[in-house]
This record gives C-alpha cells, sequence and structure tokens, in this order.
C-alpha cells in the first residue's frame, strides 16, 4: 500500500511539474493564446493576451469570446469559424478583431479543437498575432515603390523635355545674335531665353531626383537651398 501510495505520488508531481512547465511556456509566447469551451466561453488566455486585447485575465474567464474579441460587422462569420472548430476542423487566416476599447484591427489568426483523452472535443484553442503593425510597413512599402515609379517616369519625361529644350535654347540663340541688339524682338527673344534655362534648371533638378545615387552629407547654404525651393514653388505660389 505505502508503495502504491508513493509510487502514485511521484506520478502526481511529474505530472504537475510537466503542467507547470507547459504553463511557463505558454505564459512566455509572444503570441495571444486563448482557449475556449465547447460553449465558446474562455477557460485560459496567457499574459500576452492582455497586450494585444487589453483585458485582463480575470476579466474574461467564464465570458464568451466572441462577444469580446470579434467585431459585431464579423459575428456571423466569426460564429462560422467557431462551428468548423467544434467540427474538428482546423484553420488560418487573417480576420479582423477588437480590442476592450473597441479599436478594430487585422490579426493572424490559427484555431483548432482540444481533445481530452477519450478523443472528444472539449472545446477549441485559437492563437492570434496582431498585424497592424505589418500592414503599416506593407503600405510604407507601396508607398515607396510608388515613388519609385514617378521618379523613373519622371527622369524619362524630364530626358525628352530636355532634348526640346536644346532645341528651343540653340536655335533661339542663333536668332538673337542675328537680330539688332537694341531692338525689341532682341529683348522678347531674350525672354524666351531666360524661360528656357528656367526650364533646363528644372529638369535637371527632375533628373537629380529620379537618379538612384548615394546620398553625401556636407555642409551646405541655405540661401542657395531657399533660392532652389523658390524655384520649385514659383509655379505653385502666386
Amino acid at each position: 500500500i505505502f508503495f502504491t501510495r508513493g509510487k502514485h505520488q511521484q506520478i502526481q508531481k511529474i505530472a504537475e511539474g510537466k503542467l507547470r512547465f507547459q504553463a511557463k511556456l505558454l505564459d512566455a509566447v509572444e503570441q495571444s493564446i486563448v482557449a475556449t469551451d465547447l460553449n465558446g466561453k474562455i477557460v485560459y488566455c496567457n499574459p500576452y493576451s492582455e497586450k494585444i486585447y487589453g483585458w485582463k485575465r480575470s476579466e474574461v474567464i467564464g465570458h464568451e469570446m466572441m462577444r469580446l474579441m470579434i467585431p459585431d460587422a464579423y459575428m456571423d462569420e466569426g460564429l462560422k469559424d467557431h462551428v468548423r472548430v467544434l467540427e474538428g476542423e482546423s484553420w488560418s487566416r487573417e480576420v479582423f478583431v477588437k480590442n476592450q476599447s473597441g479599436k478594430i484591427f487585422p490579426a493572424l489568426v490559427s484555431a483548432s479543437p482540444v481533445y481530452n483523452e477519450k478523443g472528444e472535443i472539449t472545446g477549441g484553442i485559437a492563437i492570434s498575432i496582431d498585424l497592424t503593425e505589418k500592414k503599416k510597413l506593407e503600405a510604407q512599402l507601396q508607398q515607396t515603390q510608388k515613388m519609385e515609379g514617378i521618379g523613373i517616369l519622371a527622369g524619362g519625361i524630364a530626358h525628352d523635355f530636355n532634348n526640346i529644350l536644346a532645341a528651343i535654347i540653340g536655335f533661339t540663340e542663333m536668332v538673337v545674335e542675328d537680330l539688332p541688339q537694341e531692338g525689341h524682338e532682341a529683348g522678347r527673344l531674350k525672354n524666351v531665353l531666360k524661360a528656357a534655362m528656367r526650364g533646363r534648371d528644372l529638369i535637371r533638378q527632375m533628373l537629380t531626383f529620379s537618379r538612384k545615387t548615394e546620398i553625401e552629407k556636407k555642409p551646405l547654404k541655405l540661401s542657395s537651398i531657399m533660392k532652389e525651393t523658390l524655384k520649385l514653388l514659383r509655379a505653385s505660389i502666386p
């Protein structure tokens, strides 16, 4: 009897040790882990769930996960997903969830059924990752790619305009040289040259913007930067 009792206590200690170790592992995971029973009520959630959803564990145990974490607009879809888990199906996809303050955000959720020793489904477990920062980075990457596309387009257009302006400037300079310098015609053509030169400078700035070059840091005079900026803004500011 003493031997059997001692063996039983030893097995119980080993089991308790394994449970404590597993609990520490779940608590250390930087993903939200929420376990529910057959009715969808929360029976366990790890500390990281508090960080994502804002609820304290003591506040959510015994409450329906769907009511707390699924937005009303996606409730029907969430109920279908819950039924799929109870039928023994596992799934993983991006869904919209909400936190304690009611803010809706995207998350990658993986849900699976939980079985007992008899192989019966006793509930489900959902692991979720907040995708808010990932979506922001994707949007920034798309914006960067758009800007690169604009730079390439600006470079191509700038080269074409540069060729057109080169012909305008060259022929206008030749005509000015053939005309009396004190005449009105020469003065008017010189204004044409000034406008063409200003267009050429603008084209150079566009080409500089479109080039993929290393940025070199060096001291600059603010006055020259202001003058260049004013030239760029000439068409926008009265």
